[in-house]
């Protein structure tokens, strides 16, 4: 008769039938139970022991593995090898070999490098601490050398009183009149400050001329960010090189004696020098053709500088006056271009040049001959004497005034920011490239061609007093003329002045293209929606042609940047209106706004009872509107804010009114 079993025994065999008559089950039910126990603290894992909890759990782990692998050598030592199993083991052991040779030369490596960082650590502590030795040698050496002319100063004056008619009478007066402020100031307990360290204050003052407009430009596209220190900014590019915006620095603040290195090193990591893969395609028309009548008469020799911008020191008594640069100066409005006439080719000889200009372009389109004007690098052929006779036009008549009208908007920009009072507010503008909807999987046919809709994105920056704020307006409709603006800018304005009623002049700054913002809509616009929001007098302010770019094109670049983060994660966003849901939900400083066809239409409607508004007299020169009553507006050249609020008249203001202009029946 066999053993009988115990109860432990007779409940494990039960386990064993149960499992295998119904596996699945058995395996469902244990798992319940389990999460059961372990909702209610029954079963704990590691990390919900105390420590010395751990401590066992992890001792009794050793121990079962120590017992497994004895068990296992054991097994292994009673088990005949096979030859199979030798070449395995042979194997192993060769790629365990060579996988500890790797290891260890690695650790040599890392090893070797932090012996030469400590070597140069000690050698630099043990050179400032010779220096400090050398210092308070030289104090003790001082002050024996101040008790010595302190009991000789009065015989040197003695001297010097005795020996007056036979020495020279400076040089007495020099010993007589010695004093030992410079030698006492030697012995003070105070350090003298190291070499490289500024203060705060210019280091920020570095920094933020490397960022201004004028001096780097801001990429606007989504991907064209640098990271470090897991800090992502925009990318900046820098628009010359860093010895010549060295002395554009020391020329600007002569009291900030900053060598070339110092400002090197303090240039912010997102400022970078640009790149071949930074190709621009925004570049100013003005300042590239005469740059490439440059860059042809440097190659030849006739000119003696590479960058254009340089001969406006020849050409101007001073480049930061107005008179000089746009030619009225009666000293220098005379002033050419010099060129060198040693070892060059005769005025007579051939050369070809590029030009940036645009062609007529004939093609065919349902049968009917069309033409399209196309702009394209065009090589000129000529004589020496017509390249150097172009390029002094240029340079003159072209680029002085152009490079004028660019230093000094930027300036005056920088300027009311700086100065920005509690009843203004300062906003620049700018329309984003178009964001096009995608969903997360498409098919081919979706993908491809106009299946994919686009979406408006109208960008800005909005500044107070000790504050700023970034926003940006959202809308299905595709259209960028002034009724669309003023669509956009509305649901701004209305928070704004709903929020801060006590701001009441508003200065607007954006680009100057003539189907957007520069244009005879747009002004009358300005002159009467701000005064039906409730401001008193508004400006709107046009950068120089081709360098408009600022820091609302960094915004359409973040959001894009947002919303394909969200589209590689799965989300859909097929149109404008989950566009705007899907970065309303984003965590970010920037303020969203849906605008709506019928707030543009609205708008619009506006404009159409107004047909027959006359332009400006000569608009495309204008770079600044102002208005102080409902359908006024003046105008001039440049902008000025002197006397600000009030309007002055520099610049050759110029006042017009669309409040004669008659209103049309629209419904009629």
């Amino acid at each position: 008769m066999g053993k009988a079993k115990s109860r432990a025994e007779i409940q494990k065999a039960y386990r064993e039938r149960r499992k295998q008559e119904n596996a699945e089950a058995v395996k469902q039910k244990e798992r319940q139970r389990w999460h059961k126990r372990r909702a209610a603290m029954k079963v704990k894992c590691i990390k919900d022991m105390n420590q010395r909890d751990k401590r066992a759990t992890r001792r009794k782990w050793r121990e079962y593995k120590a017992a497994y692998r004895l068990q296992q050598k054991v097994s292994l030592a009673s088990t005949p090898r096979s030859s199979s199993d030798e070449d395995h083991r042979r194997k192993r052991g060769r790629a365990k070999l060579a996988r500890n040779h790797r290891k260890a030369y690695r650790t040599i490596n890392k090893l070797s490098s932090q012996i030469c960082q400590q070597k140069r650590s000690v050698d630099k502590y043990k050179k400032r601490w010779l220096r400090l030795k050398k210092m308070s040698v030289s104090c003790k050496s001082t002050d024996d050398e101040i008790s010595a002319l302190n009991s000789s100063q009065h015989s040197l004056k003695s001297s010097a009183s005795v020996d007056s008619s036979t020495s020279a009478p400076s040089e007495c007066t020099e010993l007589a009149d010695y004093s030992l402020s410079s030698k006492s100031s030697m012995t003070s307990t105070e350090r003298k400050v190291h070499g490289n360290s500024l203060e705060e204050k210019t280091k920020q003052l570095i920094q933020s001329f490397f960022v201004r407009d004028d001096n780097s430009r801001l990429c606007t596209g989504k991907k064209q960010t640098v990271t470090k220190n897991k800090i992502k900014m925009q990318k900046r590019l820098l628009l010359d090189t860093m010895s010549n915006l060295h002395e554009k620095f020391g020329a600007e603040y002569p009291e900030e004696n900053i060598g070339y290195a110092t400002f090197t090193r303090l240039r912010p990591f997102w400022v970078r020098m640009p790149m071949s893969k930074d190709r621009d395609t925004c570049l100013c028309k003005k300042h590239e053709n005469a740059q490439l009548l440059n860059d042809k008469l440097f190659q030849l020799g006739v000119v003696k500088f590479k960058r254009v911008e340089d001969f406006l020191q020849q050409v101007c008594c001073s480049t930061d006056s107005f008179m000089c640069m746009t030619r009225t100066c009666e000293v220098c409005h005379e002033y050419s271009v010099q060129f060198q006439d040693i070892a060059v080719p005769s005025d007579t000889s051939v050369v070809v040049w590029f030009q940036w200009d645009a062609t007529s372009h004939q093609y065919e389109k349902d049968g009917v001959q069309k033409t399209a004007k196309l702009t394209a690098k065009i090589p000129k052929r000529g004589t020496l004497f017509e390249l150097k006779t172009l390029f002094s036009g240029t340079v003159t008549s072209i680029l002085a005034p152009h490079v004028y009208s660019v230093r000094h908007q930027f300036k005056l920009y920088r300027h009311v920011k700086e100065t920005i009072e509690m009843h203004e507010a300062v906003i620049h503008v700018d329309f984003s490239e178009n964001y096009v909807c995608h969903n997360a999987s498409e098919i081919q046919s979706a993908h491809f061609g106009a299946s994919n809709r686009q979406v408006t994105l109208h960008t800005g920056v909005l500044y107070q007093t000790g504050s700023h704020t970034s926003f940006a307006t959202i809308s299905p409709s595709l259209r960028h003329d002034p009724a669309a603006i003023w669509g956009h800018l509305q649901p701004v304005l209305l928070k704004l002045r709903e929020t801060h009623p006590e701001v009441v002049d508003l200065h607007f700054f954006s680009d100057g293209p003539t189907t957007q913002y520069r244009n005879k809509q747009n002004f009358y616009l300005l002159s009467t929606q701000i005064h039906q929001m409730g401001f008193h007098s508004g400006t709107w302010n046009f950068f120089e042609s081709g360098h408009g770019k600022g820091a609302p094109d960094a915004i359409g670049g973040c959001l894009k940047r947002q919303a394909d983060s969200r589209l590689n994660a799965g989300v859909d966003i097929p149109s404008a209106e989950e566009l705007f849901k899907v970065l309303s939900n984003e965590e970010s400083c920037i303020e969203l706004y849906f605008v709506k066809d019928a707030m543009i239409n609205c708008v619009e409607s506006k404009l159409l009872q107004h047909t027959n508004l006359q332009p400006l007299p000569g608009t495309m020169k204008l770079h600044q509107l102002l208005t102080d009553e409902e359908f006024g507006i003046a105008s001039r050249n440049f902008s000025c804010f002197c006397t600000r609020p009030t309007v002055c008249t520099c610049f050759n203001l110029k006042r017009s009114s669309f409040k004669h202009v008659p209103a049309i029946n629209v419904s009629d």
